[in-house]
């Protein structure tokens, strides 16, 4: 027999609701929404995998073209949403966070109810708050929002996620698709991910060579998949590792996009290092990925009982 609880009676829990959606989806024919939803899935059972202990209830679509889940904490809701971007790519999603209360009832009873233990059946404030970051985020044009109790930090956060959004707008295609490669291979997920994401890295590969091709159709080679995955191996770091160089640089411009990576890559793409090293100072990537650190470092220190 199924006890039933009302809400009033049910304690609350604090979680993270992350919501995202396609961006100008009802723009596309019908056979297009349909590769971008089936890239999507792909996409969601990835991010299952890579963020399995942070995730609560995990991603499901909530619609044809929106996906959400339920997290532990925001800075994993930012690193998930930063790495659903990267896969995406190059067709744009946006997200909403929202940190809040979840009726716990809901949330224990639907493991037991449903057996896929889907966030389509939980409710609360955090999904109210992820609607509303949503429904601005629209607004505003950006990839990113984050709405929660703390208005001063969802300020700061939203800050950096809409000067991150600007400048990665401003990029020529070029610059964007090297962009999109460093972050393959040093993508924004802590330590306790990485290896989840390295198992999850040939379904990746199969996402970027999806109309993805740059300089001389090079990406098309069988040679550069394998030797992104080498690369990917001897290269990738935690997140907290760039926040070290952060911390440790004293003077200039922050090289979270390290010259060594600049090397990496010119050899993978068959051209100069100074060429990637000039593609990457004229799209500001160091820039771009020193805001993105910010978001990250600011939800890490605001939201520690969220």
């Amino acid at each position: 027999m199924i006890k039933i609880t009302t809400y009033n009676n049910a304690m609350k829990i604090k979680r993270v609701a992350l919501l995202a959606d396609i961006v100008d989806s009802k723009s596309f024919e019908d056979k297009d929404r349909f590769v971008l939803q089936e890239r999507l899935r792909k996409i969601k059972d990835i991010l299952n995998d890579i963020f399995k202990i942070n995730i609560m209830s995990p991603f499901e679509f909530s619609s044809g073209d929106s996906i959400q889940c339920l997290l532990s904490n925001p800075m994993v809701a930012i690193e998930c949403s930063y790495l659903l971007r990267t896969l995406f790519y190059p067709f744009r999603i946006r997200c909403g966070i929202g940190v809040g209360d979840v009726n716990d009832m809901l949330y224990d009873e639907s493991k037991e109810l449903f057996d896929d233990g889907s966030s389509n059946y939980v409710d609360g404030k955090a999904y109210h708050l992820a609607k509303d970051a949503l429904d601005i985020a629209k607004i505003r044009d950006d990839d990113f929002f984050i709405e929660s109790e703390d208005r001063f930090s969802d300020f700061q956060i939203n800050y950096y996620f809409s000067m991150s959004s600007f400048l990665r707008r401003k990029n020529t295609e070029t610059r964007a698709k090297l962009l999109n490669i460093f972050e393959y291979i040093n993508p924004l997920i802590d330590s306790t991910s990485i290896n989840n994401y390295k198992n999850n890295f040939n379904k990746c590969i199969e996402l970027l060579k999806i109309d993805n091709e740059i300089l001389d159709n090079y990406m098309y080679t069988d040679k550069f998949y394998s030797e992104l995955r080498n690369i990917m191996e001897l290269n990738i770091e935690p997140a907290e590792y760039f926040f070290d160089v952060m911390f440790d640089s004293h003077s200039g411009e922050v090289e979270i996009l390290s010259r060594s990576s600049d090397i990496y890559i010119s050899k993978l793409l068959s051209v100069s290092h100074q060429n990637i090293s000039m593609i990457k100072k004229r799209g500001h990537m160091n820039k771009i990925r020193t805001t993105d650190l910010l978001a990250l470092m600011c939800a890490e220190r605001s939201y520690k009982n969220g």
